[in-house]
């Protein structure tokens, strides 16, 4: 059951099955927990720490090891359903992974999870459709005196590139409109897809409720 997910991705892809749909507008953000002590054969899914995105941590500095996760994000007003998706990552030959894990099962590409490698991710039979979640964790430091970045990107697999796939049949793909970057002594990158919309309400209203 497992390999449905990419089965039924592969006849998306070869079928070019539109886009836009529930997943439109998501996006890839990178965010460290600083909180976390790496640990060799611990497991961090869950852990980020992250359910808003605009909370994220997008810059660390000094050399210590450091626990960081790739999440998903997608507009508030959106009812977002993802199945399966791809993606890569790309870092600076300063940054030095040590340790990583993904938060769903996958099929990743070669050399994974060197810089400019990707890996595909299923989530049957339980879908994603929190706003915020966790997709990837790594541990990784930059070299002591040094800076750089590490980035979410497309799959290099220029025919899937990165993708959201719902759970339809034969499945809405939809493109991730953007990725993040966590800084290692520089300043990362932050791509939050709109808030939840706030609903204006008069001051009636609002004197209403507060007689109740």
């Amino acid at each position: 059951m497992r390999s449905m997910i990419f089965a039924l991705l592969v006849v998306v892809l070869v079928s070019g099955n539109s886009l836009a749909g529930l997943n439109e507008g998501g996006v890839l953000i990178v965010s460290a927990n600083e909180s976390l002590t790496y640990g060799s054969g611990n497991e961090y899914c869950d852990e980020s720490g992250l359910v808003a995105c605009e909370a994220a941590d997008t810059r660390v500095d000094g050399s210590d090891i450091r626990v960081f996760h790739v999440l998903a994000a997608f507009p508030g007003s959106s009812s977002p359903e993802v199945a399966a998706m791809y993606f890569g990552i790309t870092y600076d030959p300063n940054v030095t992974l040590i340790d990583y894990g993904a938060c769903s099962f996958e099929m990743q590409s070669a050399e994974w999870p060197g810089s400019g490698t990707g890996t595909g991710l299923g989530f049957y039979p339980d879908y994603q459709t929190d706003h915020v979640f966790e997709v990837y964790w790594f541990a990784g430091y930059v070299n002591a005196g040094g800076s750089g970045h590490f980035s979410a990107s497309p799959h290099p697999d220029g025919a899937i590139g990165g993708i959201f796939i719902a759970p339809d049949v034969p499945g809405t793909i939809d493109e991730i409109a953007d990725y993040g970057r966590l800084g290692f002594g520089a300043d990362g990158y932050l791509p939050c897809p709109d808030p939840t919309p706030v609903e204006d309400e008069s001051w009636g209203a609002i004197k209403a409720r507060f007689r109740h």
